[in-house]
């Protein structure tokens, strides 16, 4: 019998997070661009939030939460979104 983790389910399968990663497996992307009105529909419904897009295809776009925007800010050296573009992230 297969089993089915929780994140599986959870997760939204358009944007990028936990579930696209195996244990210990990681991704370095190129920001960009950040979206900070874009529309989303998750099972709350919609509403809007910022979002992280990748200069490297086929890889989902990423909700921007408090604690991933604190820790982009940290690696790009700034608060604006406009100056995160062509910076690199390391996701896990």
């Amino acid at each position: 019998m297969s089993k089915t983790h929780w994140k599986k389910i959870v997760s939204d399968p358009n944007f990028i997070g936990e579930a696209d990663f195996a244990e210990g497996e990681e991704k370095v992307l190129t920001l960009d661009y950040v979206n900070h009105n874009e529309t989303i529909t998750p099972a709350e419904g919609k509403s809007q939030k910022a979002v992280a897009h990748w200069k490297e295809p086929g890889n989902k776009p990423m909700i921007l939460n408090v604690e991933r925007s604190k820790a982009m800010e940290k690696v790009a050296g700034s608060p604006y979104f406009e100056d995160w573009a062509g910076v690199q992230f390391q996701l896990y």
